[in-house]
C-alpha cells in the first residue's frame, strides 16, 4: 500500500512502498477526514488503484492521542 497526498501548502506526504501495486493518491484533508469518519470515501475526490487501494480507504480509521 502507498499513499501519495499533497498537504495544505501543496508538498507531499508520501507513505509506504512505493513500488506497492496499490495507492491512494489526492488531499491528505479528505484522507484524514475519512479516517475520521467526517467523508465518505466516495464523496472525498481520493483517487485509488490496485487491488486493495479501496479496501485501505474503507477500514481506514485515526484517533486522537
Amino acid at each position: 500500500m502507498h499513499c501519495d497526498l499533497t498537504a495544505p501548502d501543496g508538498s507531499h506526504w508520501r507513505f509506504g512502498d512505493p513500488t506497492a501495486d496499490s495507492t491512494i493518491t489526492g488531499a491528505a484533508g479528505a484522507f484524514c477526514r475519512v479516517g475520521a469518519q467526517r467523508l465518505a470515501p466516495a464523496d472525498s475526490g481520493l483517487r485509488t488503484s490496485g487491488p486493495h487501494a479501496g479496501t485501505a480507504l474503507r477500514l481506514l480509521r485515526n484517533y486522537a492521542a
